[in-house]
């Protein structure tokens, strides 16, 4: 496997997608992670992640552990296998890695609308797995930690209010026309403890269902 750290590519443009797929483009290794300002990984976290891809060579994405340091915004610990559609929305994009020669194969990108810096500013994770599981890719989760993640900012999510919920119920559409409803769903009742301050269920509920 090859590991590379030397190409920089800079951009002047707007759009965390839009920067992911250019790291797609211009990458050189076999393996590629994405990480934010706020992830420190471990000193042998290279050697976790080459590990798990010797170990499950078919493997054309691997999702790894990391742990928020805010209580707030805690990550999910995932056991060690294939994972599906619900699990997929428990992953953020610093857990991700992916190998470059599936998603060449499969064309697969990030959904440039969705994403910080996007018309839609979430939500871009998520859609990436559900379009590998859609195309039969192998995607597990190793639960091994490889960092840790600060998540005390947030340049997207300020508060709950009416967009909010609009913006979440794009994302669900995006991710399956078939279960959307389902999602909107167990999101407003489950979420309704956090969000009862600011918006009412049934505010939440329309702008979704919007």
């Amino acid at each position: 496997i090859n590991i590379s750290n030397e190409n920089v590519v800079t951009r002047f443009e707007r759009g965390l997608s839009k920067s992911r797929n250019t790291a797609l483009d211009n990458c050189k290794s076999d393996v590629i992670l994405f990480t934010d300002d706020d992830v420190k990984y471990l000193d042998n976290y290279s050697e976790i992640v080459l590990d798990a891809y010797l170990e499950h060579p078919k493997a054309d994405m691997i999702c790894f552990y990391v742990e928020s340091t805010n209580n707030k915004r805690r990550t999910k610990r995932i056991r060690t296998g294939k994972f599906g559609y619900i699990n997929a929305m428990k992953i953020i994009s610093a857990e991700m890695s992916i190998k470059k020669a599936s998603f060449e194969r499969t064309k697969i990108r990030f959904d440039e609308d969705f994403g910080i810096g996007a018309p839609n500013n979430r939500g871009e994770e998520q859609i990436l797995i559900y379009e590998a599981l859609r195309k039969n890719l192998n995607v597990i989760f190793v639960n091994k930690k490889i960092a840790d993640i600060d998540q005390t900012e947030s340049t997207w999510l300020k508060d709950y209010d009416e967009n909010y919920f609009y913006i979440q119920g794009k994302v669900y559409k995006r991710l399956t026309k078939k279960w959307c409803l389902f999602w909107i769903l167990q999101y407003v009742i489950r979420k309704y403890p956090m969000y009862k301050k600011s918006v009412s269920f049934r505010l939440a509920l329309k702008n979704m269902l919007k």
